[in-house]
């Protein structure tokens, strides 16, 4: 039984191909700024918005501390320190305030609401996609706060709404232990960067082999 040659034409056309697949596939993409606006907030000043002390009666006051955090890779919400920083491989990326008056209308006012701010950031993110969620203060600072509340969880998605609805303080900040996490971007190992290198060394001695048999042949 034969089994049919390859050519060295189909060869360098096999390399070459496999050469753009990996280049494509691993070229970085030019990002493109995007943003979401995040709070808790309602224009007709509903009471399902807006956040609220441990009763559930009780506005937060205004200046009280509202965070934008992503929950990491994991999705899922860890303890803050108590003084307001993240733990495990949470993140914060925006911060805010409780308002109760002006700019807004009085019966916007008094309400406990996080009026809706923007947060910037690009599509080529690591974090787009991710688990959001806002952790309010019963203080300016968290470090001066006795308790704090975790909302709802959303996605950081492009061009998006977080509106999160009505919640409460429901923990009393305790020190964790903290881990490091390092949130950057994709890192292309050294051998992926030869093996590409090699293909495209493959095509042009192929190429060359191809060139050398045409000239010799005509």
């Amino acid at each position: 039984m034969f089994t049919k040659k390859r050519s060295p034409h189909h060869i360098a056309l096999a390399l070459f191909i496999a050469a753009m697949i990996l280049i494509t596939q691993y070229m970085p993409v030019r990002a493109i700024p995007t943003s979401i606006d995040w709070g808790s907030f309602n224009s007709s000043g509903l009471t399902t918005y807006g956040v609220y002390e441990a009763d559930d009666v009780t506005i937060l006051q205004t200046g009280d501390l509202a965070q934008l955090i992503w929950a990491g890779p994991n999705g899922i919400i860890d303890p803050p320190q108590p003084d307001g920083t993240t733990s495990g491989d949470d993140v914060i990326l925006d911060t805010s305030a409780i308002n109760n008056g002006a700019p807004l209308p009085p019966p916007l006012q008094n309400k406990g609401y996080i009026p809706l701010k923007t947060y910037s950031f690009d599509d080529q993110d690591p974090k787009t996609g991710g688990v959001i969620y806002i952790r309010a203060w019963n203080a300016s600072t968290a470090a001066s706060a006795t308790a704090y509340g975790n909302s709802t969880t959303s996605n950081l998605t492009p061009g998006g709404v977080f509106n999160a609805p009505r919640w409460r303080m429901t923990h009393t900040p305790t020190a964790v232990v903290i881990s490091t996490f390092n949130a950057s971007g994709q890192v292309f190992s050294p051998w992926l960067i030869i093996l590409i290198t090699g293909l495209l060394i493959a095509v042009i001695v192929a190429s060359s082999v191809i060139i050398k048999r045409v000239r010799i042949e005509t």
